[in-house]
């Protein structure tokens, strides 16, 4: 098995669960005009389901509860898969003309990696108000980088902070 880089957290025995860890502080507020960019949208309408997700969750008032219910709803629409078929259905979708939205089509394949889900996951953040970036990056190995180990994670800011969430 290739080396993937250095853990950021170990842990002592097994366990299942969801990680989510805080990628930095925000120093500077969010002016109106990042908070704008940071919760714009496409034009064009959303798919109905993921509309009627937030519609169910604009129903929450506290914020940090509205971004956990965005992630549970990706994470039940769409499982982790990096497989080649996957991966080779994605390169389909890209390759053909497309008669669906890329986010229709994420729905309902229901498969996809880390950046898929994220980018979903952007876009009920901000469909719901709430700021939030895909933040791709590298994994580091003894203080360098691997480019073997992208991973693209999504970001929010409440609370005074830029949140990561990791969700696979």
């Amino acid at each position: 098995m290739p080396e993937t880089g250095e853990p950021a957290i170990r842990l002592d025995r097994k366990s299942a669960g969801q990680l989510i860890y805080r990628a930095g502080p925000r120093v500077d507020p969010l002016t109106d005009e990042r908070r704008m960019t940071l919760t714009e949208l496409p034009v064009r309408a959303l798919p109905r389901a993921l509309e009627n997700a937030a519609l169910r969750i604009e129903e929450e008032t506290d914020s940090t509860e509205r971004v956990l219910m965005a992630r549970d709803f990706v994470m039940e629409r769409v499982i982790y898969d990096i497989s080649e078929s996957v991966g080779a259905h994605y390169a389909a979708f890209f390759n053909r003309t497309r008669t669906v939205s890329w986010l229709d089509f994420v729905l309902d394949f229901g498969r996809g990696d880390c950046d898929v889900k994220n980018a979903l996951l952007v876009f009920l953040l901000r469909r719901l108000g709430i700021p939030s970036r895909l933040a791709i990056g590298v994994i580091g190995k003894g203080g360098g980088l691997s480019l073997v180990c992208m991973h693209g994670p999504s970001t929010t800011s409440e609370a005074g902070g830029w949140w990561m969430q990791q969700e696979n």
